[in-house]
């Protein structure tokens, strides 16, 4: 992997950072508020640097973390860049609305930043979305004819949340602020640009806009020319920038096995000794955050909030 991550750093005449939280079978991992002390130290160690791209591949997590972990790496550069090679959904597509240029291949994606609510439950942890409830209520008022200026109506509909869809007004309130944590993320994120790179005012309302409650589903995806219309700096296509960060993105896949589903049937440390082996001539740094059991009582990995981060200088 040094070998494809040191020609991409020249092609991008910048140092880059791999952020990969992987998405295998019975080992997926998320973006989480660990990662901020991780990245310090990693940025600590490379110093100020005109140019840093991060390269990232995540399926999402928490939501909290993009606009503090982009303020960080600001401090260290004067420019910043994000490297999309496939998936950036969800925290991952915040954090690429807070670089000052994106460059995504063919295959790259970006998704909503909706947030998800998980509440535990009698019959199990639920996820709820903001976008759900927004639909209900569009429902509510083109279907049934229900006006926000109607006091009891709207009292029913409260009710009806209550009883039949296990909603109670506080639930509601936390996932209305949740819709509002995220669309002000995203405008502080967009608004986080470097001289030259700036968006206007509109552009950034209307992207947070569209981020945060314009798609249908949360699994929806976003590809390069989306993302240009909607306003992100995406940098132009180039066979040999397209070419590099396939070829470093295969690489890293393989490295962490990231196709191959994760069977728990060895202890922790013989686990550790295969990842760090099959790693060790191009990883310079990777994070393992805890040991944990499995269903024998066995010692395994926890990674279930932890990132690889490398380095190129």
């Amino acid at each position: 992997m040094q070998q494809q991550l040191l020609e991409l750093a020249k092609l991008r005449n910048s140092n880059i950072l791999i952020y990969a939280t992987g998405d295998r079978p019975n080992l997926c991992t998320q973006i989480d508020e660990d990662i901020i002390q991780i990245f310090h130290e990693v940025l600590e160690s490379i110093g100020n640097q005109e140019n840093i791209d991060l390269f990232i591949y995540s399926r999402g997590g928490s939501t909290i973390v993009p606009l503090p972990l982009v303020r960080l790496i600001r401090k260290y550069c004067t420019k910043f860049g994000v490297i999309v090679p496939f998936r950036a959904h969800s925290a991952a597509t915040m954090i690429s609305v807070g670089a000052d240029e994106i460059y995504m291949t063919k295959k790259a994606e970006l998704g909503p930043v909706d947030p998800q609510l998980q509440i535990q439950q009698n019959q199990g942890l639920r996820t709820y979305a903001t976008t759900d409830l927004f639909a209900y209520l569009e429902f509510a008022k083109s279907e049934i004819g229900w006006q926000q200026s109607n006091t009891e109506i709207s009292l029913e509909i409260l009710e009806y949340f209550h009883k039949y869809c296990a909603l109670p007004p506080d639930l509601i309130g936390k996932i209305y602020r949740l819709y509002t944590q995220s669309r002000k993320y995203i405008i502080e994120l967009a608004k986080n640009r470097s001289e030259g790179h700036e968006l206007e005012k509109d552009i950034i309302n209307q992207l947070a806009d569209i981020l945060v409650s314009g798609f249908g589903s949360h699994d929806y995806k976003i590809d390069s020319i989306e993302a240009k219309n909607l306003g992100l700096n995406i940098i132009d296509y180039s066979k040999e920038l397209e070419d590099a960060v396939n070829s470093l993105f295969n690489q890293m896949a393989n490295d962490l096995k990231l196709n191959e589903p994760f069977v728990p049937s060895c202890p922790g440390e013989e686990i550790a000794s295969i990842i760090m082996s099959a790693n060790k001539t191009a990883v310079k740094s990777a994070i393992i955050n805890s040991v944990g059991k499995n269903n024998e009582g066995q010692s395994i990995i926890d990674m279930g909030i932890t990132p690889w981060i490398f380095k190129a200088i």
